[in-house]
């Protein structure tokens, strides 16, 4: 530990703070109407009629995947053994301060011990060296830490939903597109006599994926395409066309025949059409039984039916079309049945070309979002730095020494204890 300012002092845990696990009751006593919250590693579980709390405790879990994880139980609370309760004396260490210590600035290294199963003990913890400033300026550095915190919260709120966003910018976009409204919206549109299917420009036409293209199965035995990347829908990131890390068909062990698909053509997923999975192959691959790989006519854009397979709307006609319920699958026929806003081959370059360079510019909009994010995450841990190093907030010389504190609470501890409130009441 670094050298602290003046007037602070390192500390072990158990120098300030009662460490201990409370006694736990089980889930059959718990009840859905009991009268105090009951909290288990990772928060509330349920509620009991009796509380072994009077104050709000800082929590750590202590044990599984989420061991180290910080909660502040609510006054009045059954607090159950697989949380570790950090109570800090009131004289010496404000329960906030202990608490952004373990949020952030706490070596978790020398407290969690096992590795098959993770887990903290009171052995661990109460070691732990804590860098302790006088009581008045730990809370002069909670309170800026309150603030700067929920400046970075809600920045990270806005950076987050700029995903969703993004994914409605391009819904929209795709609309625009598939409408005529994209590339020429001031000419005449002619309604459709048939329900479901909106008004298009007078030049266009409502087709189907037949009339535009041709579904092309190709299944070959294993044994010819060993060596062939395997696609399946699980190797397609939902609603994006976004193609994840794949293997060869032997890398995974396939032993039945599996569907050739050539670069240039679509590979689109037939079960659940609602994820929409489709992929534009810049090889040759073999792809699942789940999904048709698909060849477009000279009548169409490739890039553009791809948007199309991508599009909300599309999905909505794919949903029409099947009636399962546990998984839903389109099959060939009602692949080729469903309708496509049709128009001549130079304005569905035109779309694509639109398309492409407004989701250009809106995935870099989305990607320094992202990277802002990451900016957010570590200003966090740098202002918690700061303020564990006193380098947060001034100094008062005025202030009472921690070290005197400490001083004080070794001497409450080495007179005639009084009993701990830690009894259960109703």
């Amino acid at each position: 530990m670094r050298e602290l300012p003046s007037g602070w002092v390192s500390a072990r845990l158990a120098d300030f703070c009662e460490v201990y696990q409370p006694p736990t009751i089980s889930k059959s006593q718990l009840s859905s109407n009991g009268l105090y919250p009951v909290y288990g590693a990772n928060g509330v579980i349920g509620r009991y009629d009796e509380y072994n709390h009077e104050d709000s405790q800082l929590l750590i879990t202590c044990r599984g995947a989420t061991c180290g994880s910080v909660n502040i139980s609510e006054p009045k609370s059954w607090i159950n053994g697989n949380a570790m309760v950090v109570q800090p004396n009131k004289n010496c260490a404000e329960l906030k301060f202990a608490e952004y210590f373990f949020r952030g600035a706490a070596d978790y290294s020398a407290i969690i011990s096992g590795s098959a199963q993770p887990q903290i003990t009171r052995q661990t913890l109460a070691p732990t060296l804590f860098p302790l400033p006088p009581l008045p300026e730990q809370r002069r550095i909670v309170r800026k830490l309150d603030t700067l915190t929920a400046r970075t919260t809600t920045a990270r709120t806005h950076l987050t939903a700029i995903k969703k966003l993004v994914e409605r910018y391009k819904n929209r976009m795709i609309v625009k597109a598939y409408s005529g409204r994209l590339t020429r919206p001031d000419r005449e549109y002619v309604a459709s006599d048939k329900e479901g299917l909106w008004d298009i420009p007078d030049q266009w036409q409502w087709q189907t994926i037949g009339d535009v293209a041709e579904i092309q199965p190709c299944l070959t035995p294993v044994s010819e395409i060993q060596d062939l990347p395997h696609i399946a829908p699980d190797n397609i990131e939902k609603n994006t066309g976004k193609l994840l890390d794949y293997r060869t068909i032997g890398e995974d062990g396939v032993i039945s025949a599996k569907h050739k698909f050539f670069k240039g053509q679509i590979v689109y997923s037939k079960i659940r059409p609602y994820l929409r999975k489709a992929v534009l192959s810049v090889f040759d691959g073999a792809c699942s039984a789940d999904m048709y790989p698909i060849s477009v006519k000279s009548n169409c854009a490739l890039k553009y039916l791809f948007y199309w397979l991508l599009s909300e709307d599309f999905s909505y006609f794919t949903s029409l079309s099947d009636g399962r319920t546990v998984l839903p699958k389109i099959n060939m026929k009602q692949l080729n049945a469903a309708p496509v806003p049709w128009c001549e081959i130079d304005e569905q370059h035109e779309i694509v070309r639109r398309i492409e360079t407004a989701f250009a510019k809106i995935d870099r909009l989305a990607a320094e979002a992202k990277k802002a994010l990451k900016h957010t995450d570590r200003l966090d841990q740098r202002i918690l730095a700061k303020a564990f190093a006193g380098e947060l907030v001034p100094q008062d010389p005025n202030d009472e020494p921690a070290e005197i504190l400490l001083a004080r609470i070794r001497a409450e501890r080495a007179a005639p204890k009084a009993r701990r409130g830690r009894e259960t009441r109703k």
